[in-house]
């Protein structure tokens, strides 16, 4: 596993490990590796040093045929040697790199290290920004260097009985000692951090993990992911368990050990995402208890060829400059406020198609959808219209969008109402993955939010909230071939008309006492009562109440019954009852069309109240506007 650590401090690690590699054209079966030519270095020396036995420098030869004079040697010259790990001195070979590396192969100066290169007691090996490197000891030992880190090889001790103790001290910056291969003997190793001794033991299975850090306090920080550890400082040791860590002062004994934060889980580059653009949006699920996390962009899958490192982010994302084009993997780690590394995330691939930075924004409109009328040239939508956003970006891709209303904050995908009666202006937002910001251009739209305006009147005076005034139906309304039934009436073959309601149009007058006949269309008592009204506004006469609907120029009672206020006859025939000749109008100056009304009785009483009946009136527009009118009355008596 790979360490994060904060930018700008320093950090070491320890690790050793070995695994032997058949060099190209070495004989099939023996180690080789590339050694640093020293001062005073002869090629039997080397070979004696390598395997033991001066005897096979010739092989050596073989193997360099470029060397004029075995016993005269370039310092600072690569040669190729055959490698005995049981016979030679504490060696690591350089087995990856990524970025700039440089090794120290005592006495020569710094130099830029490369693969397969041997490095033994005294020798360095340092990291720069957003670089690493891996060295392999023949146990199947790894040892991770991360960026801006320096460790050294140092000599080996022996214990009373047993093998050779390997160690490793980390001047600076982090390592990760990984022994991942349950195939290959164990070995002891040692880490030096600071003022603290670190040792990693192996599961059954020969598993090992660790992470070892030195702060730029000069505190050490060991991580055991796999295995077990145990660390020493100040004449005191404690045992560090598998997901455990302790943090060590300098020259003070280790604090006890805590347990690691889990690994966050990553959300995107989602694995095997590919990218138009060298920028993608770096996000996970926040950890509990994680002070910041590190973001490691590796171009392997162990994640041990470093790329790019971010540290110390608090927030949940992160958005790198501009990556060239390649397959990457990516992880994250929560960092505790102790300064220890939780687990990483598994590492994620992800593919870079086009380099560079997105600079193009997001582009787009919005629609509106919804009920609509037109009236004087002007389109009204209803209040619950609904505005939808359409966006793209073909580049990077879009990240989140959504819809602006009068420039309130975009609501995401689209937005429904109910809107206000009025102008409105909306406009599509919209942000692509690499944060640049796209508007459309603003659609206008006007909103009728507004029920129909309801006018009644009886006997000419206009009603408001109050009881029905004094007014009369004539009496000759409710008898028999009279007159003024004979006048305003077509024949019906021989069957009295009863008049339930009459229809008119807008621009029939109040109701008074007196009538236009050519103005006021009739409506006989049937199951379909109907009549056409002249004008988008009807006007009607009522002698009762029920539900009206309105199509085109039809007015319907499709609910039918007897809606006469006519008493039946009785003692001194025919009666009928006062008040009951009402005018309804319905107007909408938006929409311009009232589509229907409703008229219905309503009873209520109040606690230890008699009832009152009310006369619940509502009109509705073409775009669902609805308005209601609420009038309590009370029938007067008839006539004596």
């Amino acid at each position: 596993m790979t360490s994060v650590l904060s930018r700008g401090i320093a950090s070491s690690l320890f690790v050793l490990v070995c695994t032997g590699a058949i060099a190209q054209d070495a004989p099939e079966g023996t180690l080789t590796g590339w050694h640093i030519v020293r001062p005073g270095d002869t090629l039997i020396g080397l070979t004696a040093k390598y395997l033991g036995t001066s005897e096979r420098w010739r092989e050596n030869l073989a193997l360099n045929p470029q060397i004029a004079n075995p016993d005269v040697l370039q310092p600072g010259s690569r040669l190729r040697v055959l490698l005995d790990y049981d016979s030679a001195p504490p060696v690591a070979r350089v087995k990856g790199l990524s970025g700039l590396v440089e090794e120290r192969p005592v006495p020569i100066p710094w130099k830029q290290a490369e693969e397969q290169d041997l490095l033994v007691e005294r020798d360095g090996l340092r990291t720069h920004r957003n670089s690493s490197s891996e060295l392999e000891f023949r146990d199947g030992t790894n040892l991770v260097l991360s960026e801006e880190s320096l460790v050294f090889v140092r000599p080996s001790k022996r214990a009373p009985s047993g093998p050779i103790r390997r160690s490793v001290e980390i001047v600076e910056g982090q390592a990760e000692v990984q022994a991942l291969r349950p195939d290959t003997p164990s070995a002891d190793v040692e880490i030096l951090v600071g003022s603290a001794t670190a040792t990693a033991t192996r599961t059954q299975d020969g598993l090992s993990q660790a992470r070892a850090r030195k702060a730029v306090d000069g505190t050490a920080q060991v991580m055991v992911y796999e295995g077990a550890g145990e660390v020493e400082a100040a004449g005191q040791a404690v045992a560090v368990p598998r997901g455990m860590g302790t943090a060590v002062p300098e020259d003070a004994p280790p604090s006890p050990p805590e347990e690691l934060l889990p690994a966050p889980v990553p959300l995107e580059p989602a694995a095997g995402s590919e990218w138009r653009f060298g920028q993608p949006r770096f996000a996970w699920e926040p950890v509990a208890d994680a002070a910041s996390h590190t973001l490691e962009i590796c171009t392997d899958a162990a994640c041990n060829e470093l790329f790019r490192r971010a540290v110390a982010l608090t927030g949940f994302d992160w958005r790198p400059d501009p990556l060239p084009v390649g397959e990457f993997y990516w992880r994250v780690t929560a960092v505790a406020g102790s300064g220890l590394d939780g687990y990483p995330s598994a590492p994620l691939p992800f593919t870079i198609l086009v380099t560079g930075a997105d600079t193009s924004p997001p582009t787009g409109g919005v629609s509106v959808s919804g009920r609509t009328a037109t009236h004087e040239g002007v389109t009204y939508y209803e209040p619950g219209a609904r505005i939808e956003a359409e966006m793209a970006d073909d580049q990077s891709g879009l990240e989140i969008w959504g819809v602006q209303v009068d420039g309130q904050e975009p609501g995401a995908g689209g937005l429904a109402g109910p809107w206000t009666t009025g102008s409105h202006t909306a406009r599509a937002i919209g942000f692509d993955r690499a944060g640049n910001r796209g508007e459309s251009e603003p659609v206008s739209f006007e909103v009728d939010a507004d029920g129909p305006a309801i006018e009644l009147r009886l006997a000419g005076r206009e009603l408001l909230e109050e009881k029905l005034g004094t007014g009369s139906v004539p009496k000759k309304w409710c008898k028999r071939k009279k007159k003024w039934i004979k006048r305003h009436t077509r024949p019906s073959s021989g069957r009295r008309p009863v008049w339930t309601l009459i229809a008119a149009g807008s621009d029939a007058s109040p109701i008074a006492d007196s009538y236009d006949a050519d103005r006021i269309l009739r409506l006989r008592q049937r199951t379909d009562v109907h009549a056409e009204v002249a004008g988008d506004n009807p006007g009607i006469l009522l002698l009762a109440a029920g539900r009206l609907e309105i199509e085109g120029n039809a007015v319907r009672l499709p609910d039918g019954g007897d809606l006469s206020y006519c008493r039946p006859a009785g003692p001194g025939g025919p009666g009928y009852e006062k008040n009951a000749l009402l005018w309804v109008g319905a107007s909408d100056a938006l929409s311009g069309r009232v589509t229907s009304l409703s008229i219905d009785t309503e009873s209520r009483s109040g606690a230890g109240q008699d009832s009152d009946t009310f006369l619940l009136i509502g009109a509705e527009d073409l775009v669902g506007n609805v308005r209601q009118v609420s009038i309590k009355f009370r029938p007067l008596a008839s006539d004596p």
